[in-house]
């Protein structure tokens, strides 16, 4: 599912993985997050509402609302 205003660049991945605890394995991305260029996101994991996920990055974890994902860190606001 991909919330409103939500915006995605060139060449993201948005993958499934396998199922957890009843969810399906494909992402949940929040109102009004950014994915930037060549990022991947995989499996039951959910984006939070304007979190920014970094060029490049491989994601297959949770972040939380306004988290910022760069580099494998993750940096809350």
């Amino acid at each position: 599912m991909i919330g409103n205003g939500v915006t995605i660049y060139q060449n993201v991945t948005v993958g499934v993985g396998r199922s957890v605890c009843g969810r399906s394995g494909y992402p949940t991305i929040g109102d009004q997050a950014t994915i930037y260029s060549n990022a991947v996101v995989f499996g039951a994991i959910i984006i939070g509402n304007r979190a920014r996920v970094g060029a490049g990055e491989v994601l297959n974890r949770s972040i939380d609302d306004e988290a910022t994902v760069k580099a494998g860190i993750i940096a809350h606001r």
